[in-house]
């Protein structure tokens, strides 16, 4: 080999080596220090986009997770609600036996009417007021949810949120003294009245169906008959599909901008402690607007968007009740669509149950075994789903679990390879480092030659 001075290959070599060397080390120390085998695509091209995509399915896992646990809440929340109302029904069960026993006075089925009513409106209380963050899980506007418990879509499943209203458990009793109008207030009553059981209401300072239901109220003392009032507005299609989305407005409350019918009843009953209006969606994906109290019900901006007819002023019904189920004799001079001991029009908003006869009680009595049956049933679903999401959590632990131990062999870096790794680079650096020196020593036998 020829004995040169400009190029020192064995030195050459050497920082080849090194370098060589020294990357190797460089990433036996990196992979230590962060516990990754793979740092950068480098590392492991393949590795890496495999790892990246179980990475999102763990961390989508691990959501669903907690949603899963969320719908627990909320289906606890629910089931727990209809668990008292499971109680008051008991109750109102036991009062209808109680009051089917003919040893009572007429004032002692009054204290027992009492307790009944109240019993009835605390039902509507609960099914009005039980809300999840927001949602009201039993007035029949909660409509149906979705539970996300996959890490992809369409992975969810559904419950429905049944209502528990008295009217919805059909704990209405409709004797044959009750009559519900077919026309809608009109607004104005000047020098109008209803003459019930011989008794002259007038209704000439009346607005609207609300109005004319408290005037008769407040002749029930003598008359023996009460009247409730409510509204409903029913959509005539399902719109264009962008669920009223332009400006659309109840009672002057702007209601926010909506997909979907579905999304529409949503932010409607978002609204409904400004409007006093719920919406509910029906089968056929058309809209219903109601109250309980027959206040007006005014439509603006794009209503028919959202498939109803037109925007305007929609006033309520009035129905009358005698309790005790006798006929109502009563002549109409307002024009409320009344018509002694006819059912027409609009339904009507339930007047409760009536303990006052020992028929009435026995009558009760399979009201609300069938009220009952319908929420026992309600529960059951609820627990089911509740059992089902139990399951899927521990699906879902269980999958995420070998995800991550799979991920971990791709990612994960072995300590005791590169512990053992780094020694052996850490040698044979200073090996190489020797060597460089040794090889820069080379070229000066050159020296000898020229003595």
């Amino acid at each position: 080999m020829a004995m040169t001075i400009n190029t020192n290959i064995a030195s050459l070599n050497a920082q080849r080596n090194l370098n060589k060397t020294q990357g190797v080390l460089n990433r036996s120390l990196e992979r230590l220090s962060s516990g990754l085998r793979i740092n950068s695509a480098k590392d492991d091209a393949a590795g890496l986009a495999i790892s990246t995509r179980f990475s999102a399915q763990i961390s989508g896992l691990n959501q669903s997770v907690r949603n899963a646990n969320d719908g627990i809440s909320m289906l606890q929340t629910s089931e727990g609600a209809m668990q008292e109302v499971t109680t008051i029904l008991q109750r109102m069960r036991e009062i209808g036996v109680q009051a089917a026993n003919n040893t009572y006075s007429a004032s002692d089925r009054a204290s027992l009417q009492g307790e009944m009513d109240q019993l009835y409106y605390e039902i509507d209380r609960i099914s009005e007021s039980t809300q999840f963050n927001g949602i009201s899980l039993l007035d029949g506007t909660g409509g149906t949810r979705d539970f996300q418990i996959g890490a992809n879509s369409g992975q969810s499943i559904s419950v429905t949120l049944q209502s528990v209203a008295g009217k919805d458990l059909d704990l209405t009793m409709k004797p044959t003294g009750e009559v519900t109008g077919s026309t809608r207030a009109a607004g104005t009553y000047t020098n109008s009245s209803v003459t019930i059981n011989g008794t002259n209401v007038d209704l000439s300072s009346a607005d609207d169906a609300k109005e004319i239901a408290e005037l008769i109220n407040a002749k029930s003392s003598t008359t023996d008959v009460g009247a409730n009032a409510f509204n409903t507005v029913n959509a005539t299609s399902t719109g264009t599909g962008t669920g009223g989305a332009t400006g659309l407005s109840i009672n002057s409350v702007s209601i926010s901008r909506a997909g979907t019918n579905a999304d529409l009843v949503v932010n409607i009953n978002k609204k409904k402690t400004e409007t006093g209006v719920t919406a509910t969606l029906n089968t056929d994906k058309t809209i219903t607007l109601s109250n309980y109290n027959g206040e007006d019900i005014v439509l603006s901006g794009d209503a028919t968007a959202a498939g109803f007819a037109a925007s305007g002023t929609f006033a309520g019904f009035v129905a009358m009740n005698d309790s005790a189920g006798n006929t109502i004799s009563f002549t109409d001079n307002a024009n409320l669509g009344l018509s002694s001991g006819t059912f027409t029009g609009a339904t009507t908003v339930g007047q409760g149950l009536s303990v006052r006869t020992v028929a009435k009680a026995n009558d009760v009595l399979d009201i609300v075994d069938a009220a009952l049956n319908k929420v026992s049933a309600n529960r059951a679903e609820m627990g089911a789903v509740q059992n089902r999401l139990d399951s899927t959590i521990s699906n879902l632990m269980n999958v995420g679990e070998n995800l991550s131990a799979a991920n971990g062999r791709i990612m994960d870096a072995d300590f005791a390879a590169e512990t053992s790794n780094m020694t052996k680079q850490q040698i044979l650096v200073q090996a190489g480092v020797a060597m460089l020196a040794q090889a820069k020593q080379l070229p000066q036998q050159v020296l000898q030659l020229l003595q």
